[in-house]
């Protein structure tokens, strides 16, 4: 911790009143300059807490467009990964895709219902 130390000497024949007028000038001085540094160290900290707050909804909106995506992307990896082993027609493919995405649905709605 830090301390300051402050000396005046005073003239008590005839300029204690000067120097007890600067004494106070120089503490109202002070007085303002530290109140303008907690200004900016405010500001400081309302940034800060606002920047915060930005990223953090900039990362769970891009963790919801992952969640989001996901099934869908792993759907047509999976078909993908059929065509090169089973070779299906363009017809099969899309029954399997449409069976595929109900069974997805169909989960969803089941397990929020029970």
């Amino acid at each position: 911790m830090s301390s300051y130390n402050l000396n005046y000497s005073f003239n008590i024949s005839g300029n204690c009143n000067a120097v007890i007028q600067e004494v106070t000038q120089n503490m109202v001085i002070l007085q303002n300059k530290v109140e303008e540094t907690q200004g900016v160290f405010s500001k400081l900290g309302d940034f800060i807490i606002k920047f915060n707050q930005g990223a953090q909804w900039i990362s769970n909106l891009s963790s919801t467009f992952r969640e989001t995506l996901a099934p869908g992307a792993e759907l047509n990896y999976k078909l993908a990964e059929l065509v090169a082993i089973a070779g299906p027609t363009a017809e099969e493919l899309a029954l399997v895709e449409k069976s595929a995405r109900e069974t997805a649905n169909f989960n969803k709605v089941y397990f929020c219902f029970t």
